[in-house]
């Protein structure tokens, strides 16, 4: 067996195993900040700054960076609008947002070190922001439901 194992059979292996919640780095009174927490930040400097890197010289003809951004925006626009209508526009920058969000942060679950240092773990692996996010999409839903529909809207 030591053709198999030269250095010798641990079991468990030595290795690190993101926990699904997220691992505490620190706490500010009651409330825990996880690495969950730390890279859901990175993601969103990442995507303030894009956004900030390709709106600071608009141009009537765009160029770069600009260009790209404004071609992800009108696809993900022709996208809604093909399934919902052009009704379903205005729910754009909601939807637009949470699916920036999570294609971001699914992404930065294949980058080397994600996941497998302690400081950085993605956040859609994390159950809580999952959850948040379904939340903050199901009470939009009901939302939208009751101000157009008022009290018909459960009966329906």
């Amino acid at each position: 067996m030591d053709f198999l194992f030269p250095h010798g059979f641990k079991y468990p292996p030595d290795f690190h195993i993101p926990t699904p919640t997220g691992e505490e780095l620190f706490r500010i009174g009651p409330v825990g900040y996880t690495n969950a927490h730390l890279t859901m930040a990175i993601v969103i400097a990442l995507l303030a700054g894009i956004s900030f890197l390709a709106t600071r010289n608009m141009r009537e003809r765009p160029a770069g960076l600009q260009n790209a951004v404004e071609l992800l925006a009108q696809g993900l626009a022709d996208f809604v609008a093909s399934i919902g209508g052009q009704n379903a526009l205005k729910y754009l920058p909601l939807f637009g947002t949470l699916f920036l969000f999570i294609v971001t942060s699914n992404w930065l679950s294949v980058v080397p070190l994600i996941g497998q240092v302690k400081f950085l773990h993605s956040p859609t692996a994390d159950y809580h922001t999952n959850f948040a996010m379904a939340v903050l999409a199901f009470v939009a839903y009901q939302t939208e439901g009751f101000r157009h529909l008022r009290l018909a809207y459960p009966k329906r």
